[in-house]
């Protein structure tokens, strides 16, 4: 019995770290993606006044933004109950 509880415990354990873990990654992939999608939005603004500008933050703030977007993907995976408790 006591060794039941041991076990239990530090699956409980690994489950709690797991989930951390996952909600640093989900706040970082939030903060990434949101930086390179308003880069994009501004380069699009600039786009009428100032195109070279523009252009190079279009394709900076997409590649920002989809890798961004790739973290959140990730953090998603750590944070089933299957990844949790191997």
């Amino acid at each position: 019995m006591k060794r039941a509880m041991v076990r239990l415990d530090q699956e409980l354990y690994d489950v709690q770290l797991n989930l951390h873990k996952a909600q640093n990654q989900l706040q970082t992939g939030i903060l990434v993606a949101t930086l390179g999608y308003t880069v994009t939005i501004i380069g699009g603004q600039l786009l009428g006044t100032n195109p070279n500008v523009g252009e190079t933050l279009l394709y900076v703030g997409g590649a920002t933004g989809i890798v961004g977007t790739a973290i959140l993907f990730k953090g998603f995976k750590k944070n089933q109950f299957g990844s949790a408790c191997s």
